[in-house]
C-alpha cells in the first residue's frame, strides 16, 4: 500500500518536472514566456470592433477595403475585380477609411 502510495507520488512529480522542463531553460529562464492576458483580451476586442465596424460599411467600400488594405492588391487589379474606375476606387477606399475611422472612435468612447 505504501509503495502504491509512494508512486502515485512520484508519478505525479514525474509530470511536474517534465513541464517545468519543458517550459523553462537551465538558467530558469522561459523558454516562451505565457501570453499576456490583458493584451490578448484587449486584442480580442479590438478585432470585435474593426469587424461590427467593417460589417457597417457598405458592400462596394468594404470590398475595396478589404481587397486595398487586408489582401494588398494593386490598384489596377482591384478595379479590373469590381469594374470600377480608379477614380472610383479611390473615392470608395477614402470613403471606407473615414467611415471605419469614425465607427472605431465611437466604438472606443463607448
Amino acid at each position: 500500500m505504501e509503495q502504491r502510495r509512494q508512486q502515485a507520488v512520484d508519478r505525479r512529480h514525474d509530470s511536474l518536472d517534465n513541464v517545468l522542463e519543458s517550459r523553462f531553460d537551465d538558467r530558469g529562464n522561459w523558454i516562451k514566456p505565457p501570453a499576456d492576458l490583458a493584451r490578448l483580451f484587449e486584442s480580442q476586442r479590438a478585432g470585435e470592433m474593426i469587424r461590427g465596424c467593417m460589417e457597417k460599411l457598405p458592400s462596394n467600400q468594404r470590398a475595396v477595403f478589404i481587397l486595398r488594405e487586408i489582401e494588398g492588391l494593386k490598384t489596377q487589379e482591384i478595379c479590373k475585380i469590381l469594374e470600377v474606375t480608379v477614380t472610383n476606387m479611390g473615392v470608395l477606399i477614402h470613403r471606407a477609411r473615414t467611415r471605419l475611422r469614425d465607427c472605431l472612435e465611437s466604438a472606443g468612447k463607448g
